[in-house]
């Protein structure tokens, strides 16, 4: 009988997208016969406690801890209870492995370590962009990572595009394997809310577009004045980010209209609280967001030329990709939905029921999953 066995390695254990959604791939794997284990291969440990629900192991060794993170990251290892690294600790994970699977494009650190010790397929789960390509590798480990990795997964047509148009990989290593979220709970109905919400969520990083939020805000007060919305954005961390985005909307006379929440695991309740979301991000590859959104029957308007979510929108026919950067058509697309509440939640309704049928549905993950395991998969 084949071995199914995955190691998994995550580039940290951060509430992001990245590894929340690697989580719940592992979890719907796990309960579908496959053997689990990870590496965490660098702070923070926000979501530790989820990770130890599985094996898992620290797998950096202290000479490169020292190189790249100082004395920082070697006490945050021995603050978040990890073992400590040990090259038979490592080969005996690997040892285990029929399939090592490295989760988005920063770990081109770990993998030739991991390439000297394993001579099984290791495939590179790719979650980024252009810009974020530049900004969390560098050339030497982007490299590295391209040149110890056998096959690449990419969650959407516009990562493949990049992975094809800026790093010239070729197009037959690349497969396709969709964001898994688990079966939502019933959306709260919205409907009798005081205030019209509109969402964002994510951290204040510059791809995220927090800053177009506001504008966004500005320019739909400017055409509709007497609009009673609301906009709120959850993810939030205290900083220099946060007070430049504050004083943006006190300057901007938004103060009581828009509002940046805290990050934390509350986002289901989050989400019952919105009406639209709204996806300003300048690059975003394929966001776990706009898939929340979708599971509390929420639409998101986007830009289009951004990143993956127009194709959730488009295969959905549940919101709208306008321009890119083009504030005041989103403005005029968040009004629409506004002031025609019965199309608004029959588009909320359309994502929900789409959602379901793919992201949601573990038959439709595990079938392409099963096809990636079956390209790489090797006799003991």
């Amino acid at each position: 009988m084949k071995a199914k066995n995955i190691l998994f390695v995550t580039h940290d254990a951060s509430r992001t997208g990245a590894p929340i959604l690697l989580l719940n791939l592992a979890g719907l794997l796990r309960d579908n016969g496959y053997d689990i284990s990870f590496i965490i291969n660098r702070p923070p440990y926000d979501l530790l406690q989820d990770f130890q629900r599985f094996p898992v192991t620290l797998a950096m060794p202290d000479a490169i801890v020292y190189d790249r993170w100082n004395f920082v990251k070697k006490k945050a290892r021995t603050l978040a209870g990890l073992s400590p690294y040990s090259a038979g600790r490592l080969g005996a994970a690997l040892q285990c492995a029929d399939l090592v699977i490295s989760n988005t494009i920063t770990n081109g650190d770990i993998l030739p370590v991991i390439r000297q010790k394993f001579s099984g397929p290791i495939v590179s789960y790719v979650h980024e962009l252009a810009a974020a390509t530049k900004t969390f590798t560098n050339e030497k480990d982007l490299q590295s990572l391209l040149q110890s990795s056998d096959g690449f997964l990419v969650p959407s047509e516009a990562v493949r595009s990049h992975l094809l148009s800026n790093l010239q990989l070729d197009a037959r290593n690349i497969q396709l394997l969709h964001y898994y979220i688990p079966s939502p709970a019933q959306p709260r109905a919205t409907a009798g809310l005081p205030v019209f919400t509109v969402g964002g969520a994510g951290t204040l990083d510059w791809r995220k577009g927090p800053d177009l939020f506001v504008q966004l805000a500005k320019m739909i007060f400017m055409k509709g004045p007497d609009a009673r919305i609301r906009f709120s954005w959850k993810g939030a961390y205290e900083g220099e980010d946060l007070r430049r985005l504050m004083e943006e909307v006190s300057n901007s006379g938004l103060g009581g209209k828009v509002e940046f929440l805290t990050a934390d695991s509350e986002m289901e309740s989050f989400y019952n609280t919105l009406d639209l979301f709204a996806l300003t991000s300048r690059e975003d590859p394929y966001p776990l967001v706009v898939l929340e959104a979708a599971a509390a029957a929420k639409p998101t308007v986007c830009f289009a030329s951004a990143g993956g979510a127009p194709e959730f929108i488009q295969a959905s026919n549940a919101g709208a990709a306008v321009p890119y950067l083009d504030i005041e058509a989103m403005a005029d697309r968040v009004l629409s939905y506004y002031r025609n509440r019965a199309e608004l939640q029959e588009t909320g309704q359309r994502a929900r029921k789409h959602l379901i049928q793919t992201h949601a549905n573990p038959a439709y993950i595990l079938r392409q999953f099963e096809s990636v395991f079956d390209s790489y998969s090797i006799k003991k």
